[in-house]
């Protein structure tokens, strides 16, 4: 038997982005409905690439508010922190990549995502 899958430990995982303000969002891992919208959007791109940058801040939208910081992620926020089209690219990237990571590896955590459960109990580099 190999080992069992922590499915709590599946729940707790974020990935953190650090905002301009110096603050971090802690965007959870997707649920049920928001890998629904990947799909979606996935389809949409291929289907039509001239409409991405009207659709890929909607997106971001809606994953990153799915966050454990309880903000509010819409068109004025992204506006503030200078978010445009072709950061909501590269944050959908990254975010695509986050969850491939829980899809090969329910039980591991990007190093770079601590939850609040682990943070402060990471090793430090010397």
């Amino acid at each position: 038997m190999g080992t069992p899958i922590d499915l709590a430990q599946m729940t707790r995982v974020t990935k953190d982005f650090a905002l301009e303000d110096g603050s971090v969002l802690h965007v959870r891992k997707p649920s049920q409905r928001i890998m629904h919208e990947i799909l979606v959007f996935e389809a949409s791109f291929k289907a039509d690439p001239e409409n991405v940058s009207d659709t890929i801040g909607e997106f971001i939208d809606l994953t990153f508010s799915y966050n454990t910081d309880g903000v509010v992620i819409d068109e004025e926020w992204r506006e503030r922190n200078s978010v445009d089209p072709t950061v909501c690219l590269a944050l959908y990237s990254i975010y695509a990549e986050f969850v491939q990571e829980l899809v090969n590896v329910p039980n591991s955590e990007s190093p770079q995502s601590p939850t609040k459960a682990t943070r402060g109990k990471q090793k430090t580099s010397s």
